[in-house]
């Protein structure tokens, strides 16, 4: 069973939102802080290479789709994330299988899509393997996502606010 109620927040999003939980600066300041990276700092990753699979040679329109799936992303998060001072230099991996994920599920459904939910077998109709897949890559995105604070459910818990992004001030306790 997951812990009760909200995922604890950053010490600089407590400072920026309010500490309404009226928090002690030593328990602020015991929490480990990582400096923002900025947006020039992350180069995009090479989809084509994250994203190799058997089939692709016979339908490389797919692998292409796939991969501006995974970019479109990322530069959408990058671009939010890195103006709001949410991204730091260790969440790059968690933000690449976030876009991954996408992009394999842009596969999956191209799967579904050129041979339905049952293909056939030697035992008669089974369902796709690209539909579990595609259910089990779903289930990774909602991870990622909570992750990464880009659902409505996870701001809501307290993640992540956009528009907090104008301050140029580093020090956590200076409001």
């Amino acid at each position: 069973m997951g812990r009760r109620g909200p995922a604890p927040r950053p010490a600089l999003q407590v400072v920026r939102e309010g500490n309404n939980g009226r928090k002690t600066k030593k328990e602020l300041a015991g929490q480990v802080q990582l400096p923002p990276v900025e947006a020039d700092v992350l180069r995009e990753p090479n989809w084509g290479e994250w994203l190799k699979f058997a089939s692709q040679a016979e339908f490389p329109e797919d692998a292409v789709e796939a991969g501006a799936v995974a970019s479109e992303e990322w530069r959408r998060l990058v671009s939010e994330m890195a103006a709001n001072k949410l991204l730091a230099a260790v969440d790059v991996a968690v933000l690449r299988e976030h876009c991954l994920t996408l992009a394999r599920i842009k596969l999956c459904e191209a799967d579904i899509g050129r041979n339905g939910i049952a293909v056939p077998s030697k035992t008669g109709l089974v369902k796709n393997p690209a539909v579990t897949a595609a259910n089990q890559y779903r289930t990774h995105l909602r991870w990622t996502s909570a992750q990464l604070f880009v659902t409505p459910a996870a701001r809501a818990r307290g993640h992540a606010e956009g528009g907090h992004g104008d301050d140029e001030d580093d020090d956590i306790f200076d409001v």
